[in-house]
């Protein structure tokens, strides 16, 4: 009988994922919502629907709520990437830089493939002006993309940042040069006891 009922609420639970889908596609978040829930009551740990739940209140601009159920995926599964990834966008579109490369840096920990998930940390470093980490990353996701579309708009966001990385030490080194031109003079007066040189002051 224990097992019967077992089959029962597995075969339930899959039939409320799969109506909560349904609504979801046809943009009935709240129902789809109220679906995945249920599912819940009968796996409370399956962290696929718990990120489903996040990823609808993120549709409807429910970050609080989008936040709290991808948190509720990692608790019950912290080697789920996907959780961290979701999670790392919502602190991402709040403009927490630092919280969102914690989770990014956790996907790629979990799963070195993930791609998107060194796209998302090349733009938090791009954001942070680390232009060196954000070359880094862009390149990693090149490396793991299986979407060409991208490839193109990735590898001009490189050429872009190689330029106005150039172009930052080329300033450096010139505003170097110039503050040991302008310091020149005042060398002798920057040293307590001046030797008696032969033809110091040329």
């Amino acid at each position: 009988t224990e097992a019967v009922n077992k089959e029962a609420d597995l075969q339930k639970n899959k039939d409320l994922i799969a109506l909560a889908d349904e609504n979801y596609k046809k943009k009935n978040y709240d129902t789809s919502i109220l679906n995945y829930k249920e599912a819940l009551k009968l796996n409370p740990s399956d962290e696929v629907t718990l990120l489903k739940i996040g990823n609808v209140y993120k549709l409807k601009n429910d970050e609080t709520n989008a936040i709290d159920f991808y948190k509720k995926a990692i608790f019950v599964n912290p080697s789920y990437a996907d959780g961290w990834f979701n999670l790392g966008l919502v602190y991402a579109s709040q403009k927490n830089v630092s919280e969102s490369k914690k989770c990014f840096e956790r996907v790629v920990s979990l799963d070195t493939d993930y791609a998107y998930a060194y796209y998302a940390l090349a733009l938090a470093y791009e954001t942070e002006n680390n232009k060196k980490e954000a070359v880094k990353n862009y390149e990693l996701f090149l490396k793991y993309n299986k979407d060409p579309n991208q490839i193109k708009t990735v590898e001009e966001k490189i050429k872009s940042l190689m330029l106005l990385y150039k172009k930052a030490y080329t300033l450096i080194g010139i505003i170097i040069m110039l503050l040991g031109i302008i310091s020149l003079p005042f060398y002798r007066y920057l040293i307590n006891e001046v030797p008696n040189i032969k033809n110091l002051d040329l």
